[in-house]
Formats: C-alpha cells, sequence, structure tokens
C-alpha cells in the first residue's frame, strides 16, 4: 500500500510551555485563549501553528498531559480548551472532570481524536463537552468548531 506523505510549511511560532506561560501569552484584553492538549508533540505544534493562523484573534498555548494542562488552567483564564482524548496521564475525560470549575466559569471544551464520532458518543453526550472534531478531518475543521463554540468572538 503506497502511503502519502504531504508536507505543508507553516511559519515557526515560539512554543508556550507551563513553565513560560504567563510571559508567552500576554495578550489584551480582546484577544481570546486557547489551551491545545495533546501529547504527540509534532502533532501538537503543527496544530498549534494552524490554529493560530485560522483564529488570529486566540492566543494558542499548549498542553503534553493532564498535569501540564491543568497547571496551564491556573495560571489563566482560557476561553476554549482543545483536548485529545488519549493522554499519558489518563483521557480527554479524565482532564474535563478535574477542569470542572473552569468549565463552569464559561471555558468551552472540544475533544478531538482519531476515533470515529459513534464511538464518542458517550464523552460527546456530557454537557460539559461542547464540540468534537476527528483528527482526520484537520486543523480547518477544529478552527471552525472554535468558532462555533465561542459564537465567532475573538476569531478575526
Amino acid at each position: 500500500m503506497l502511503k502519502l506523505l504531504y508536507v505543508i510549511k507553516l511559519p515557526i511560532m515560539p512554543k508556550a510551555s507551563p513553565q513560560t506561560l504567563p510571559q508567552a501569552n500576554r495578550h489584551s484584553d480582546d484577544a481570546g485563549a486557547l489551551l491545545l492538549v495533546e501529547d504527540h508533540q509534532g502533532y501538537r505544534e503543527v496544530m498549534r501553528t494552524a490554529l493560530a493562523c485560522y483564529l488570529p484573534g486566540f492566543e494558542v498555548a499548549e498542553a503534553e498531559s493532564i498535569a501540564t494542562a491543568l497547571t496551564a488552567l491556573e495560571t489563566r483564564r482560557f476561553d476554549v480548551m482543545v483536548t485529545d482524548m488519549t493522554l499519558p496521564d489518563g483521557s480527554g475525560i479524565d482532564l474535563v472532570d478535574q477542569a470542572g470549575r473552569f468549565i463552569h466559569d464559561g471555558m468551552r471544551v472540544i475533544l478531538t481524536s482519531s476515533h470515529d464520532s459513534r464511538e464518542m458518543r458517550p464523552a460527546l453526550d456530557r454537557g460539559d463537552v461542547h464540540g468534537y472534531v476527528a483528527k482526520e478531518n484537520g486543523v480547518k475543521a477544529l478552527a471552525q468548531a472554535v468558532r462555533d463554540v465561542t459564537g465567532g468572538r475573538h476569531t478575526s
């Protein structure tokens, strides 16, 4: 079977880590804040860069696990958290459960996974999950989901 690999050249953007999060993400009051939780570094970097291009009104911070995501959530307010379902220290649902107070304060949650939406149905029926994008649908679809769950705020 022949597999094709596509190379997309995207601008290099500075990486935010939990240690540098406050400095890396100082923003104006009208900017949105998005936390991207993905354990695969290369994929996370591509997603972060592409989301920054598709959503110029958002600043994108990264976390690679539940632990680093919770540290980031304690550090600043995020409008949206996009999390993979499979993380090294638990599931995306475990993270949603532990981030309940941030969700209660208005943060929207979008799940991503390589699983089909039928397999994700139990997670999607939760009131604290606001959207789902299969990874195969791409970052453009994810950016649209962010626009949808935020009502278009911060997206221009």
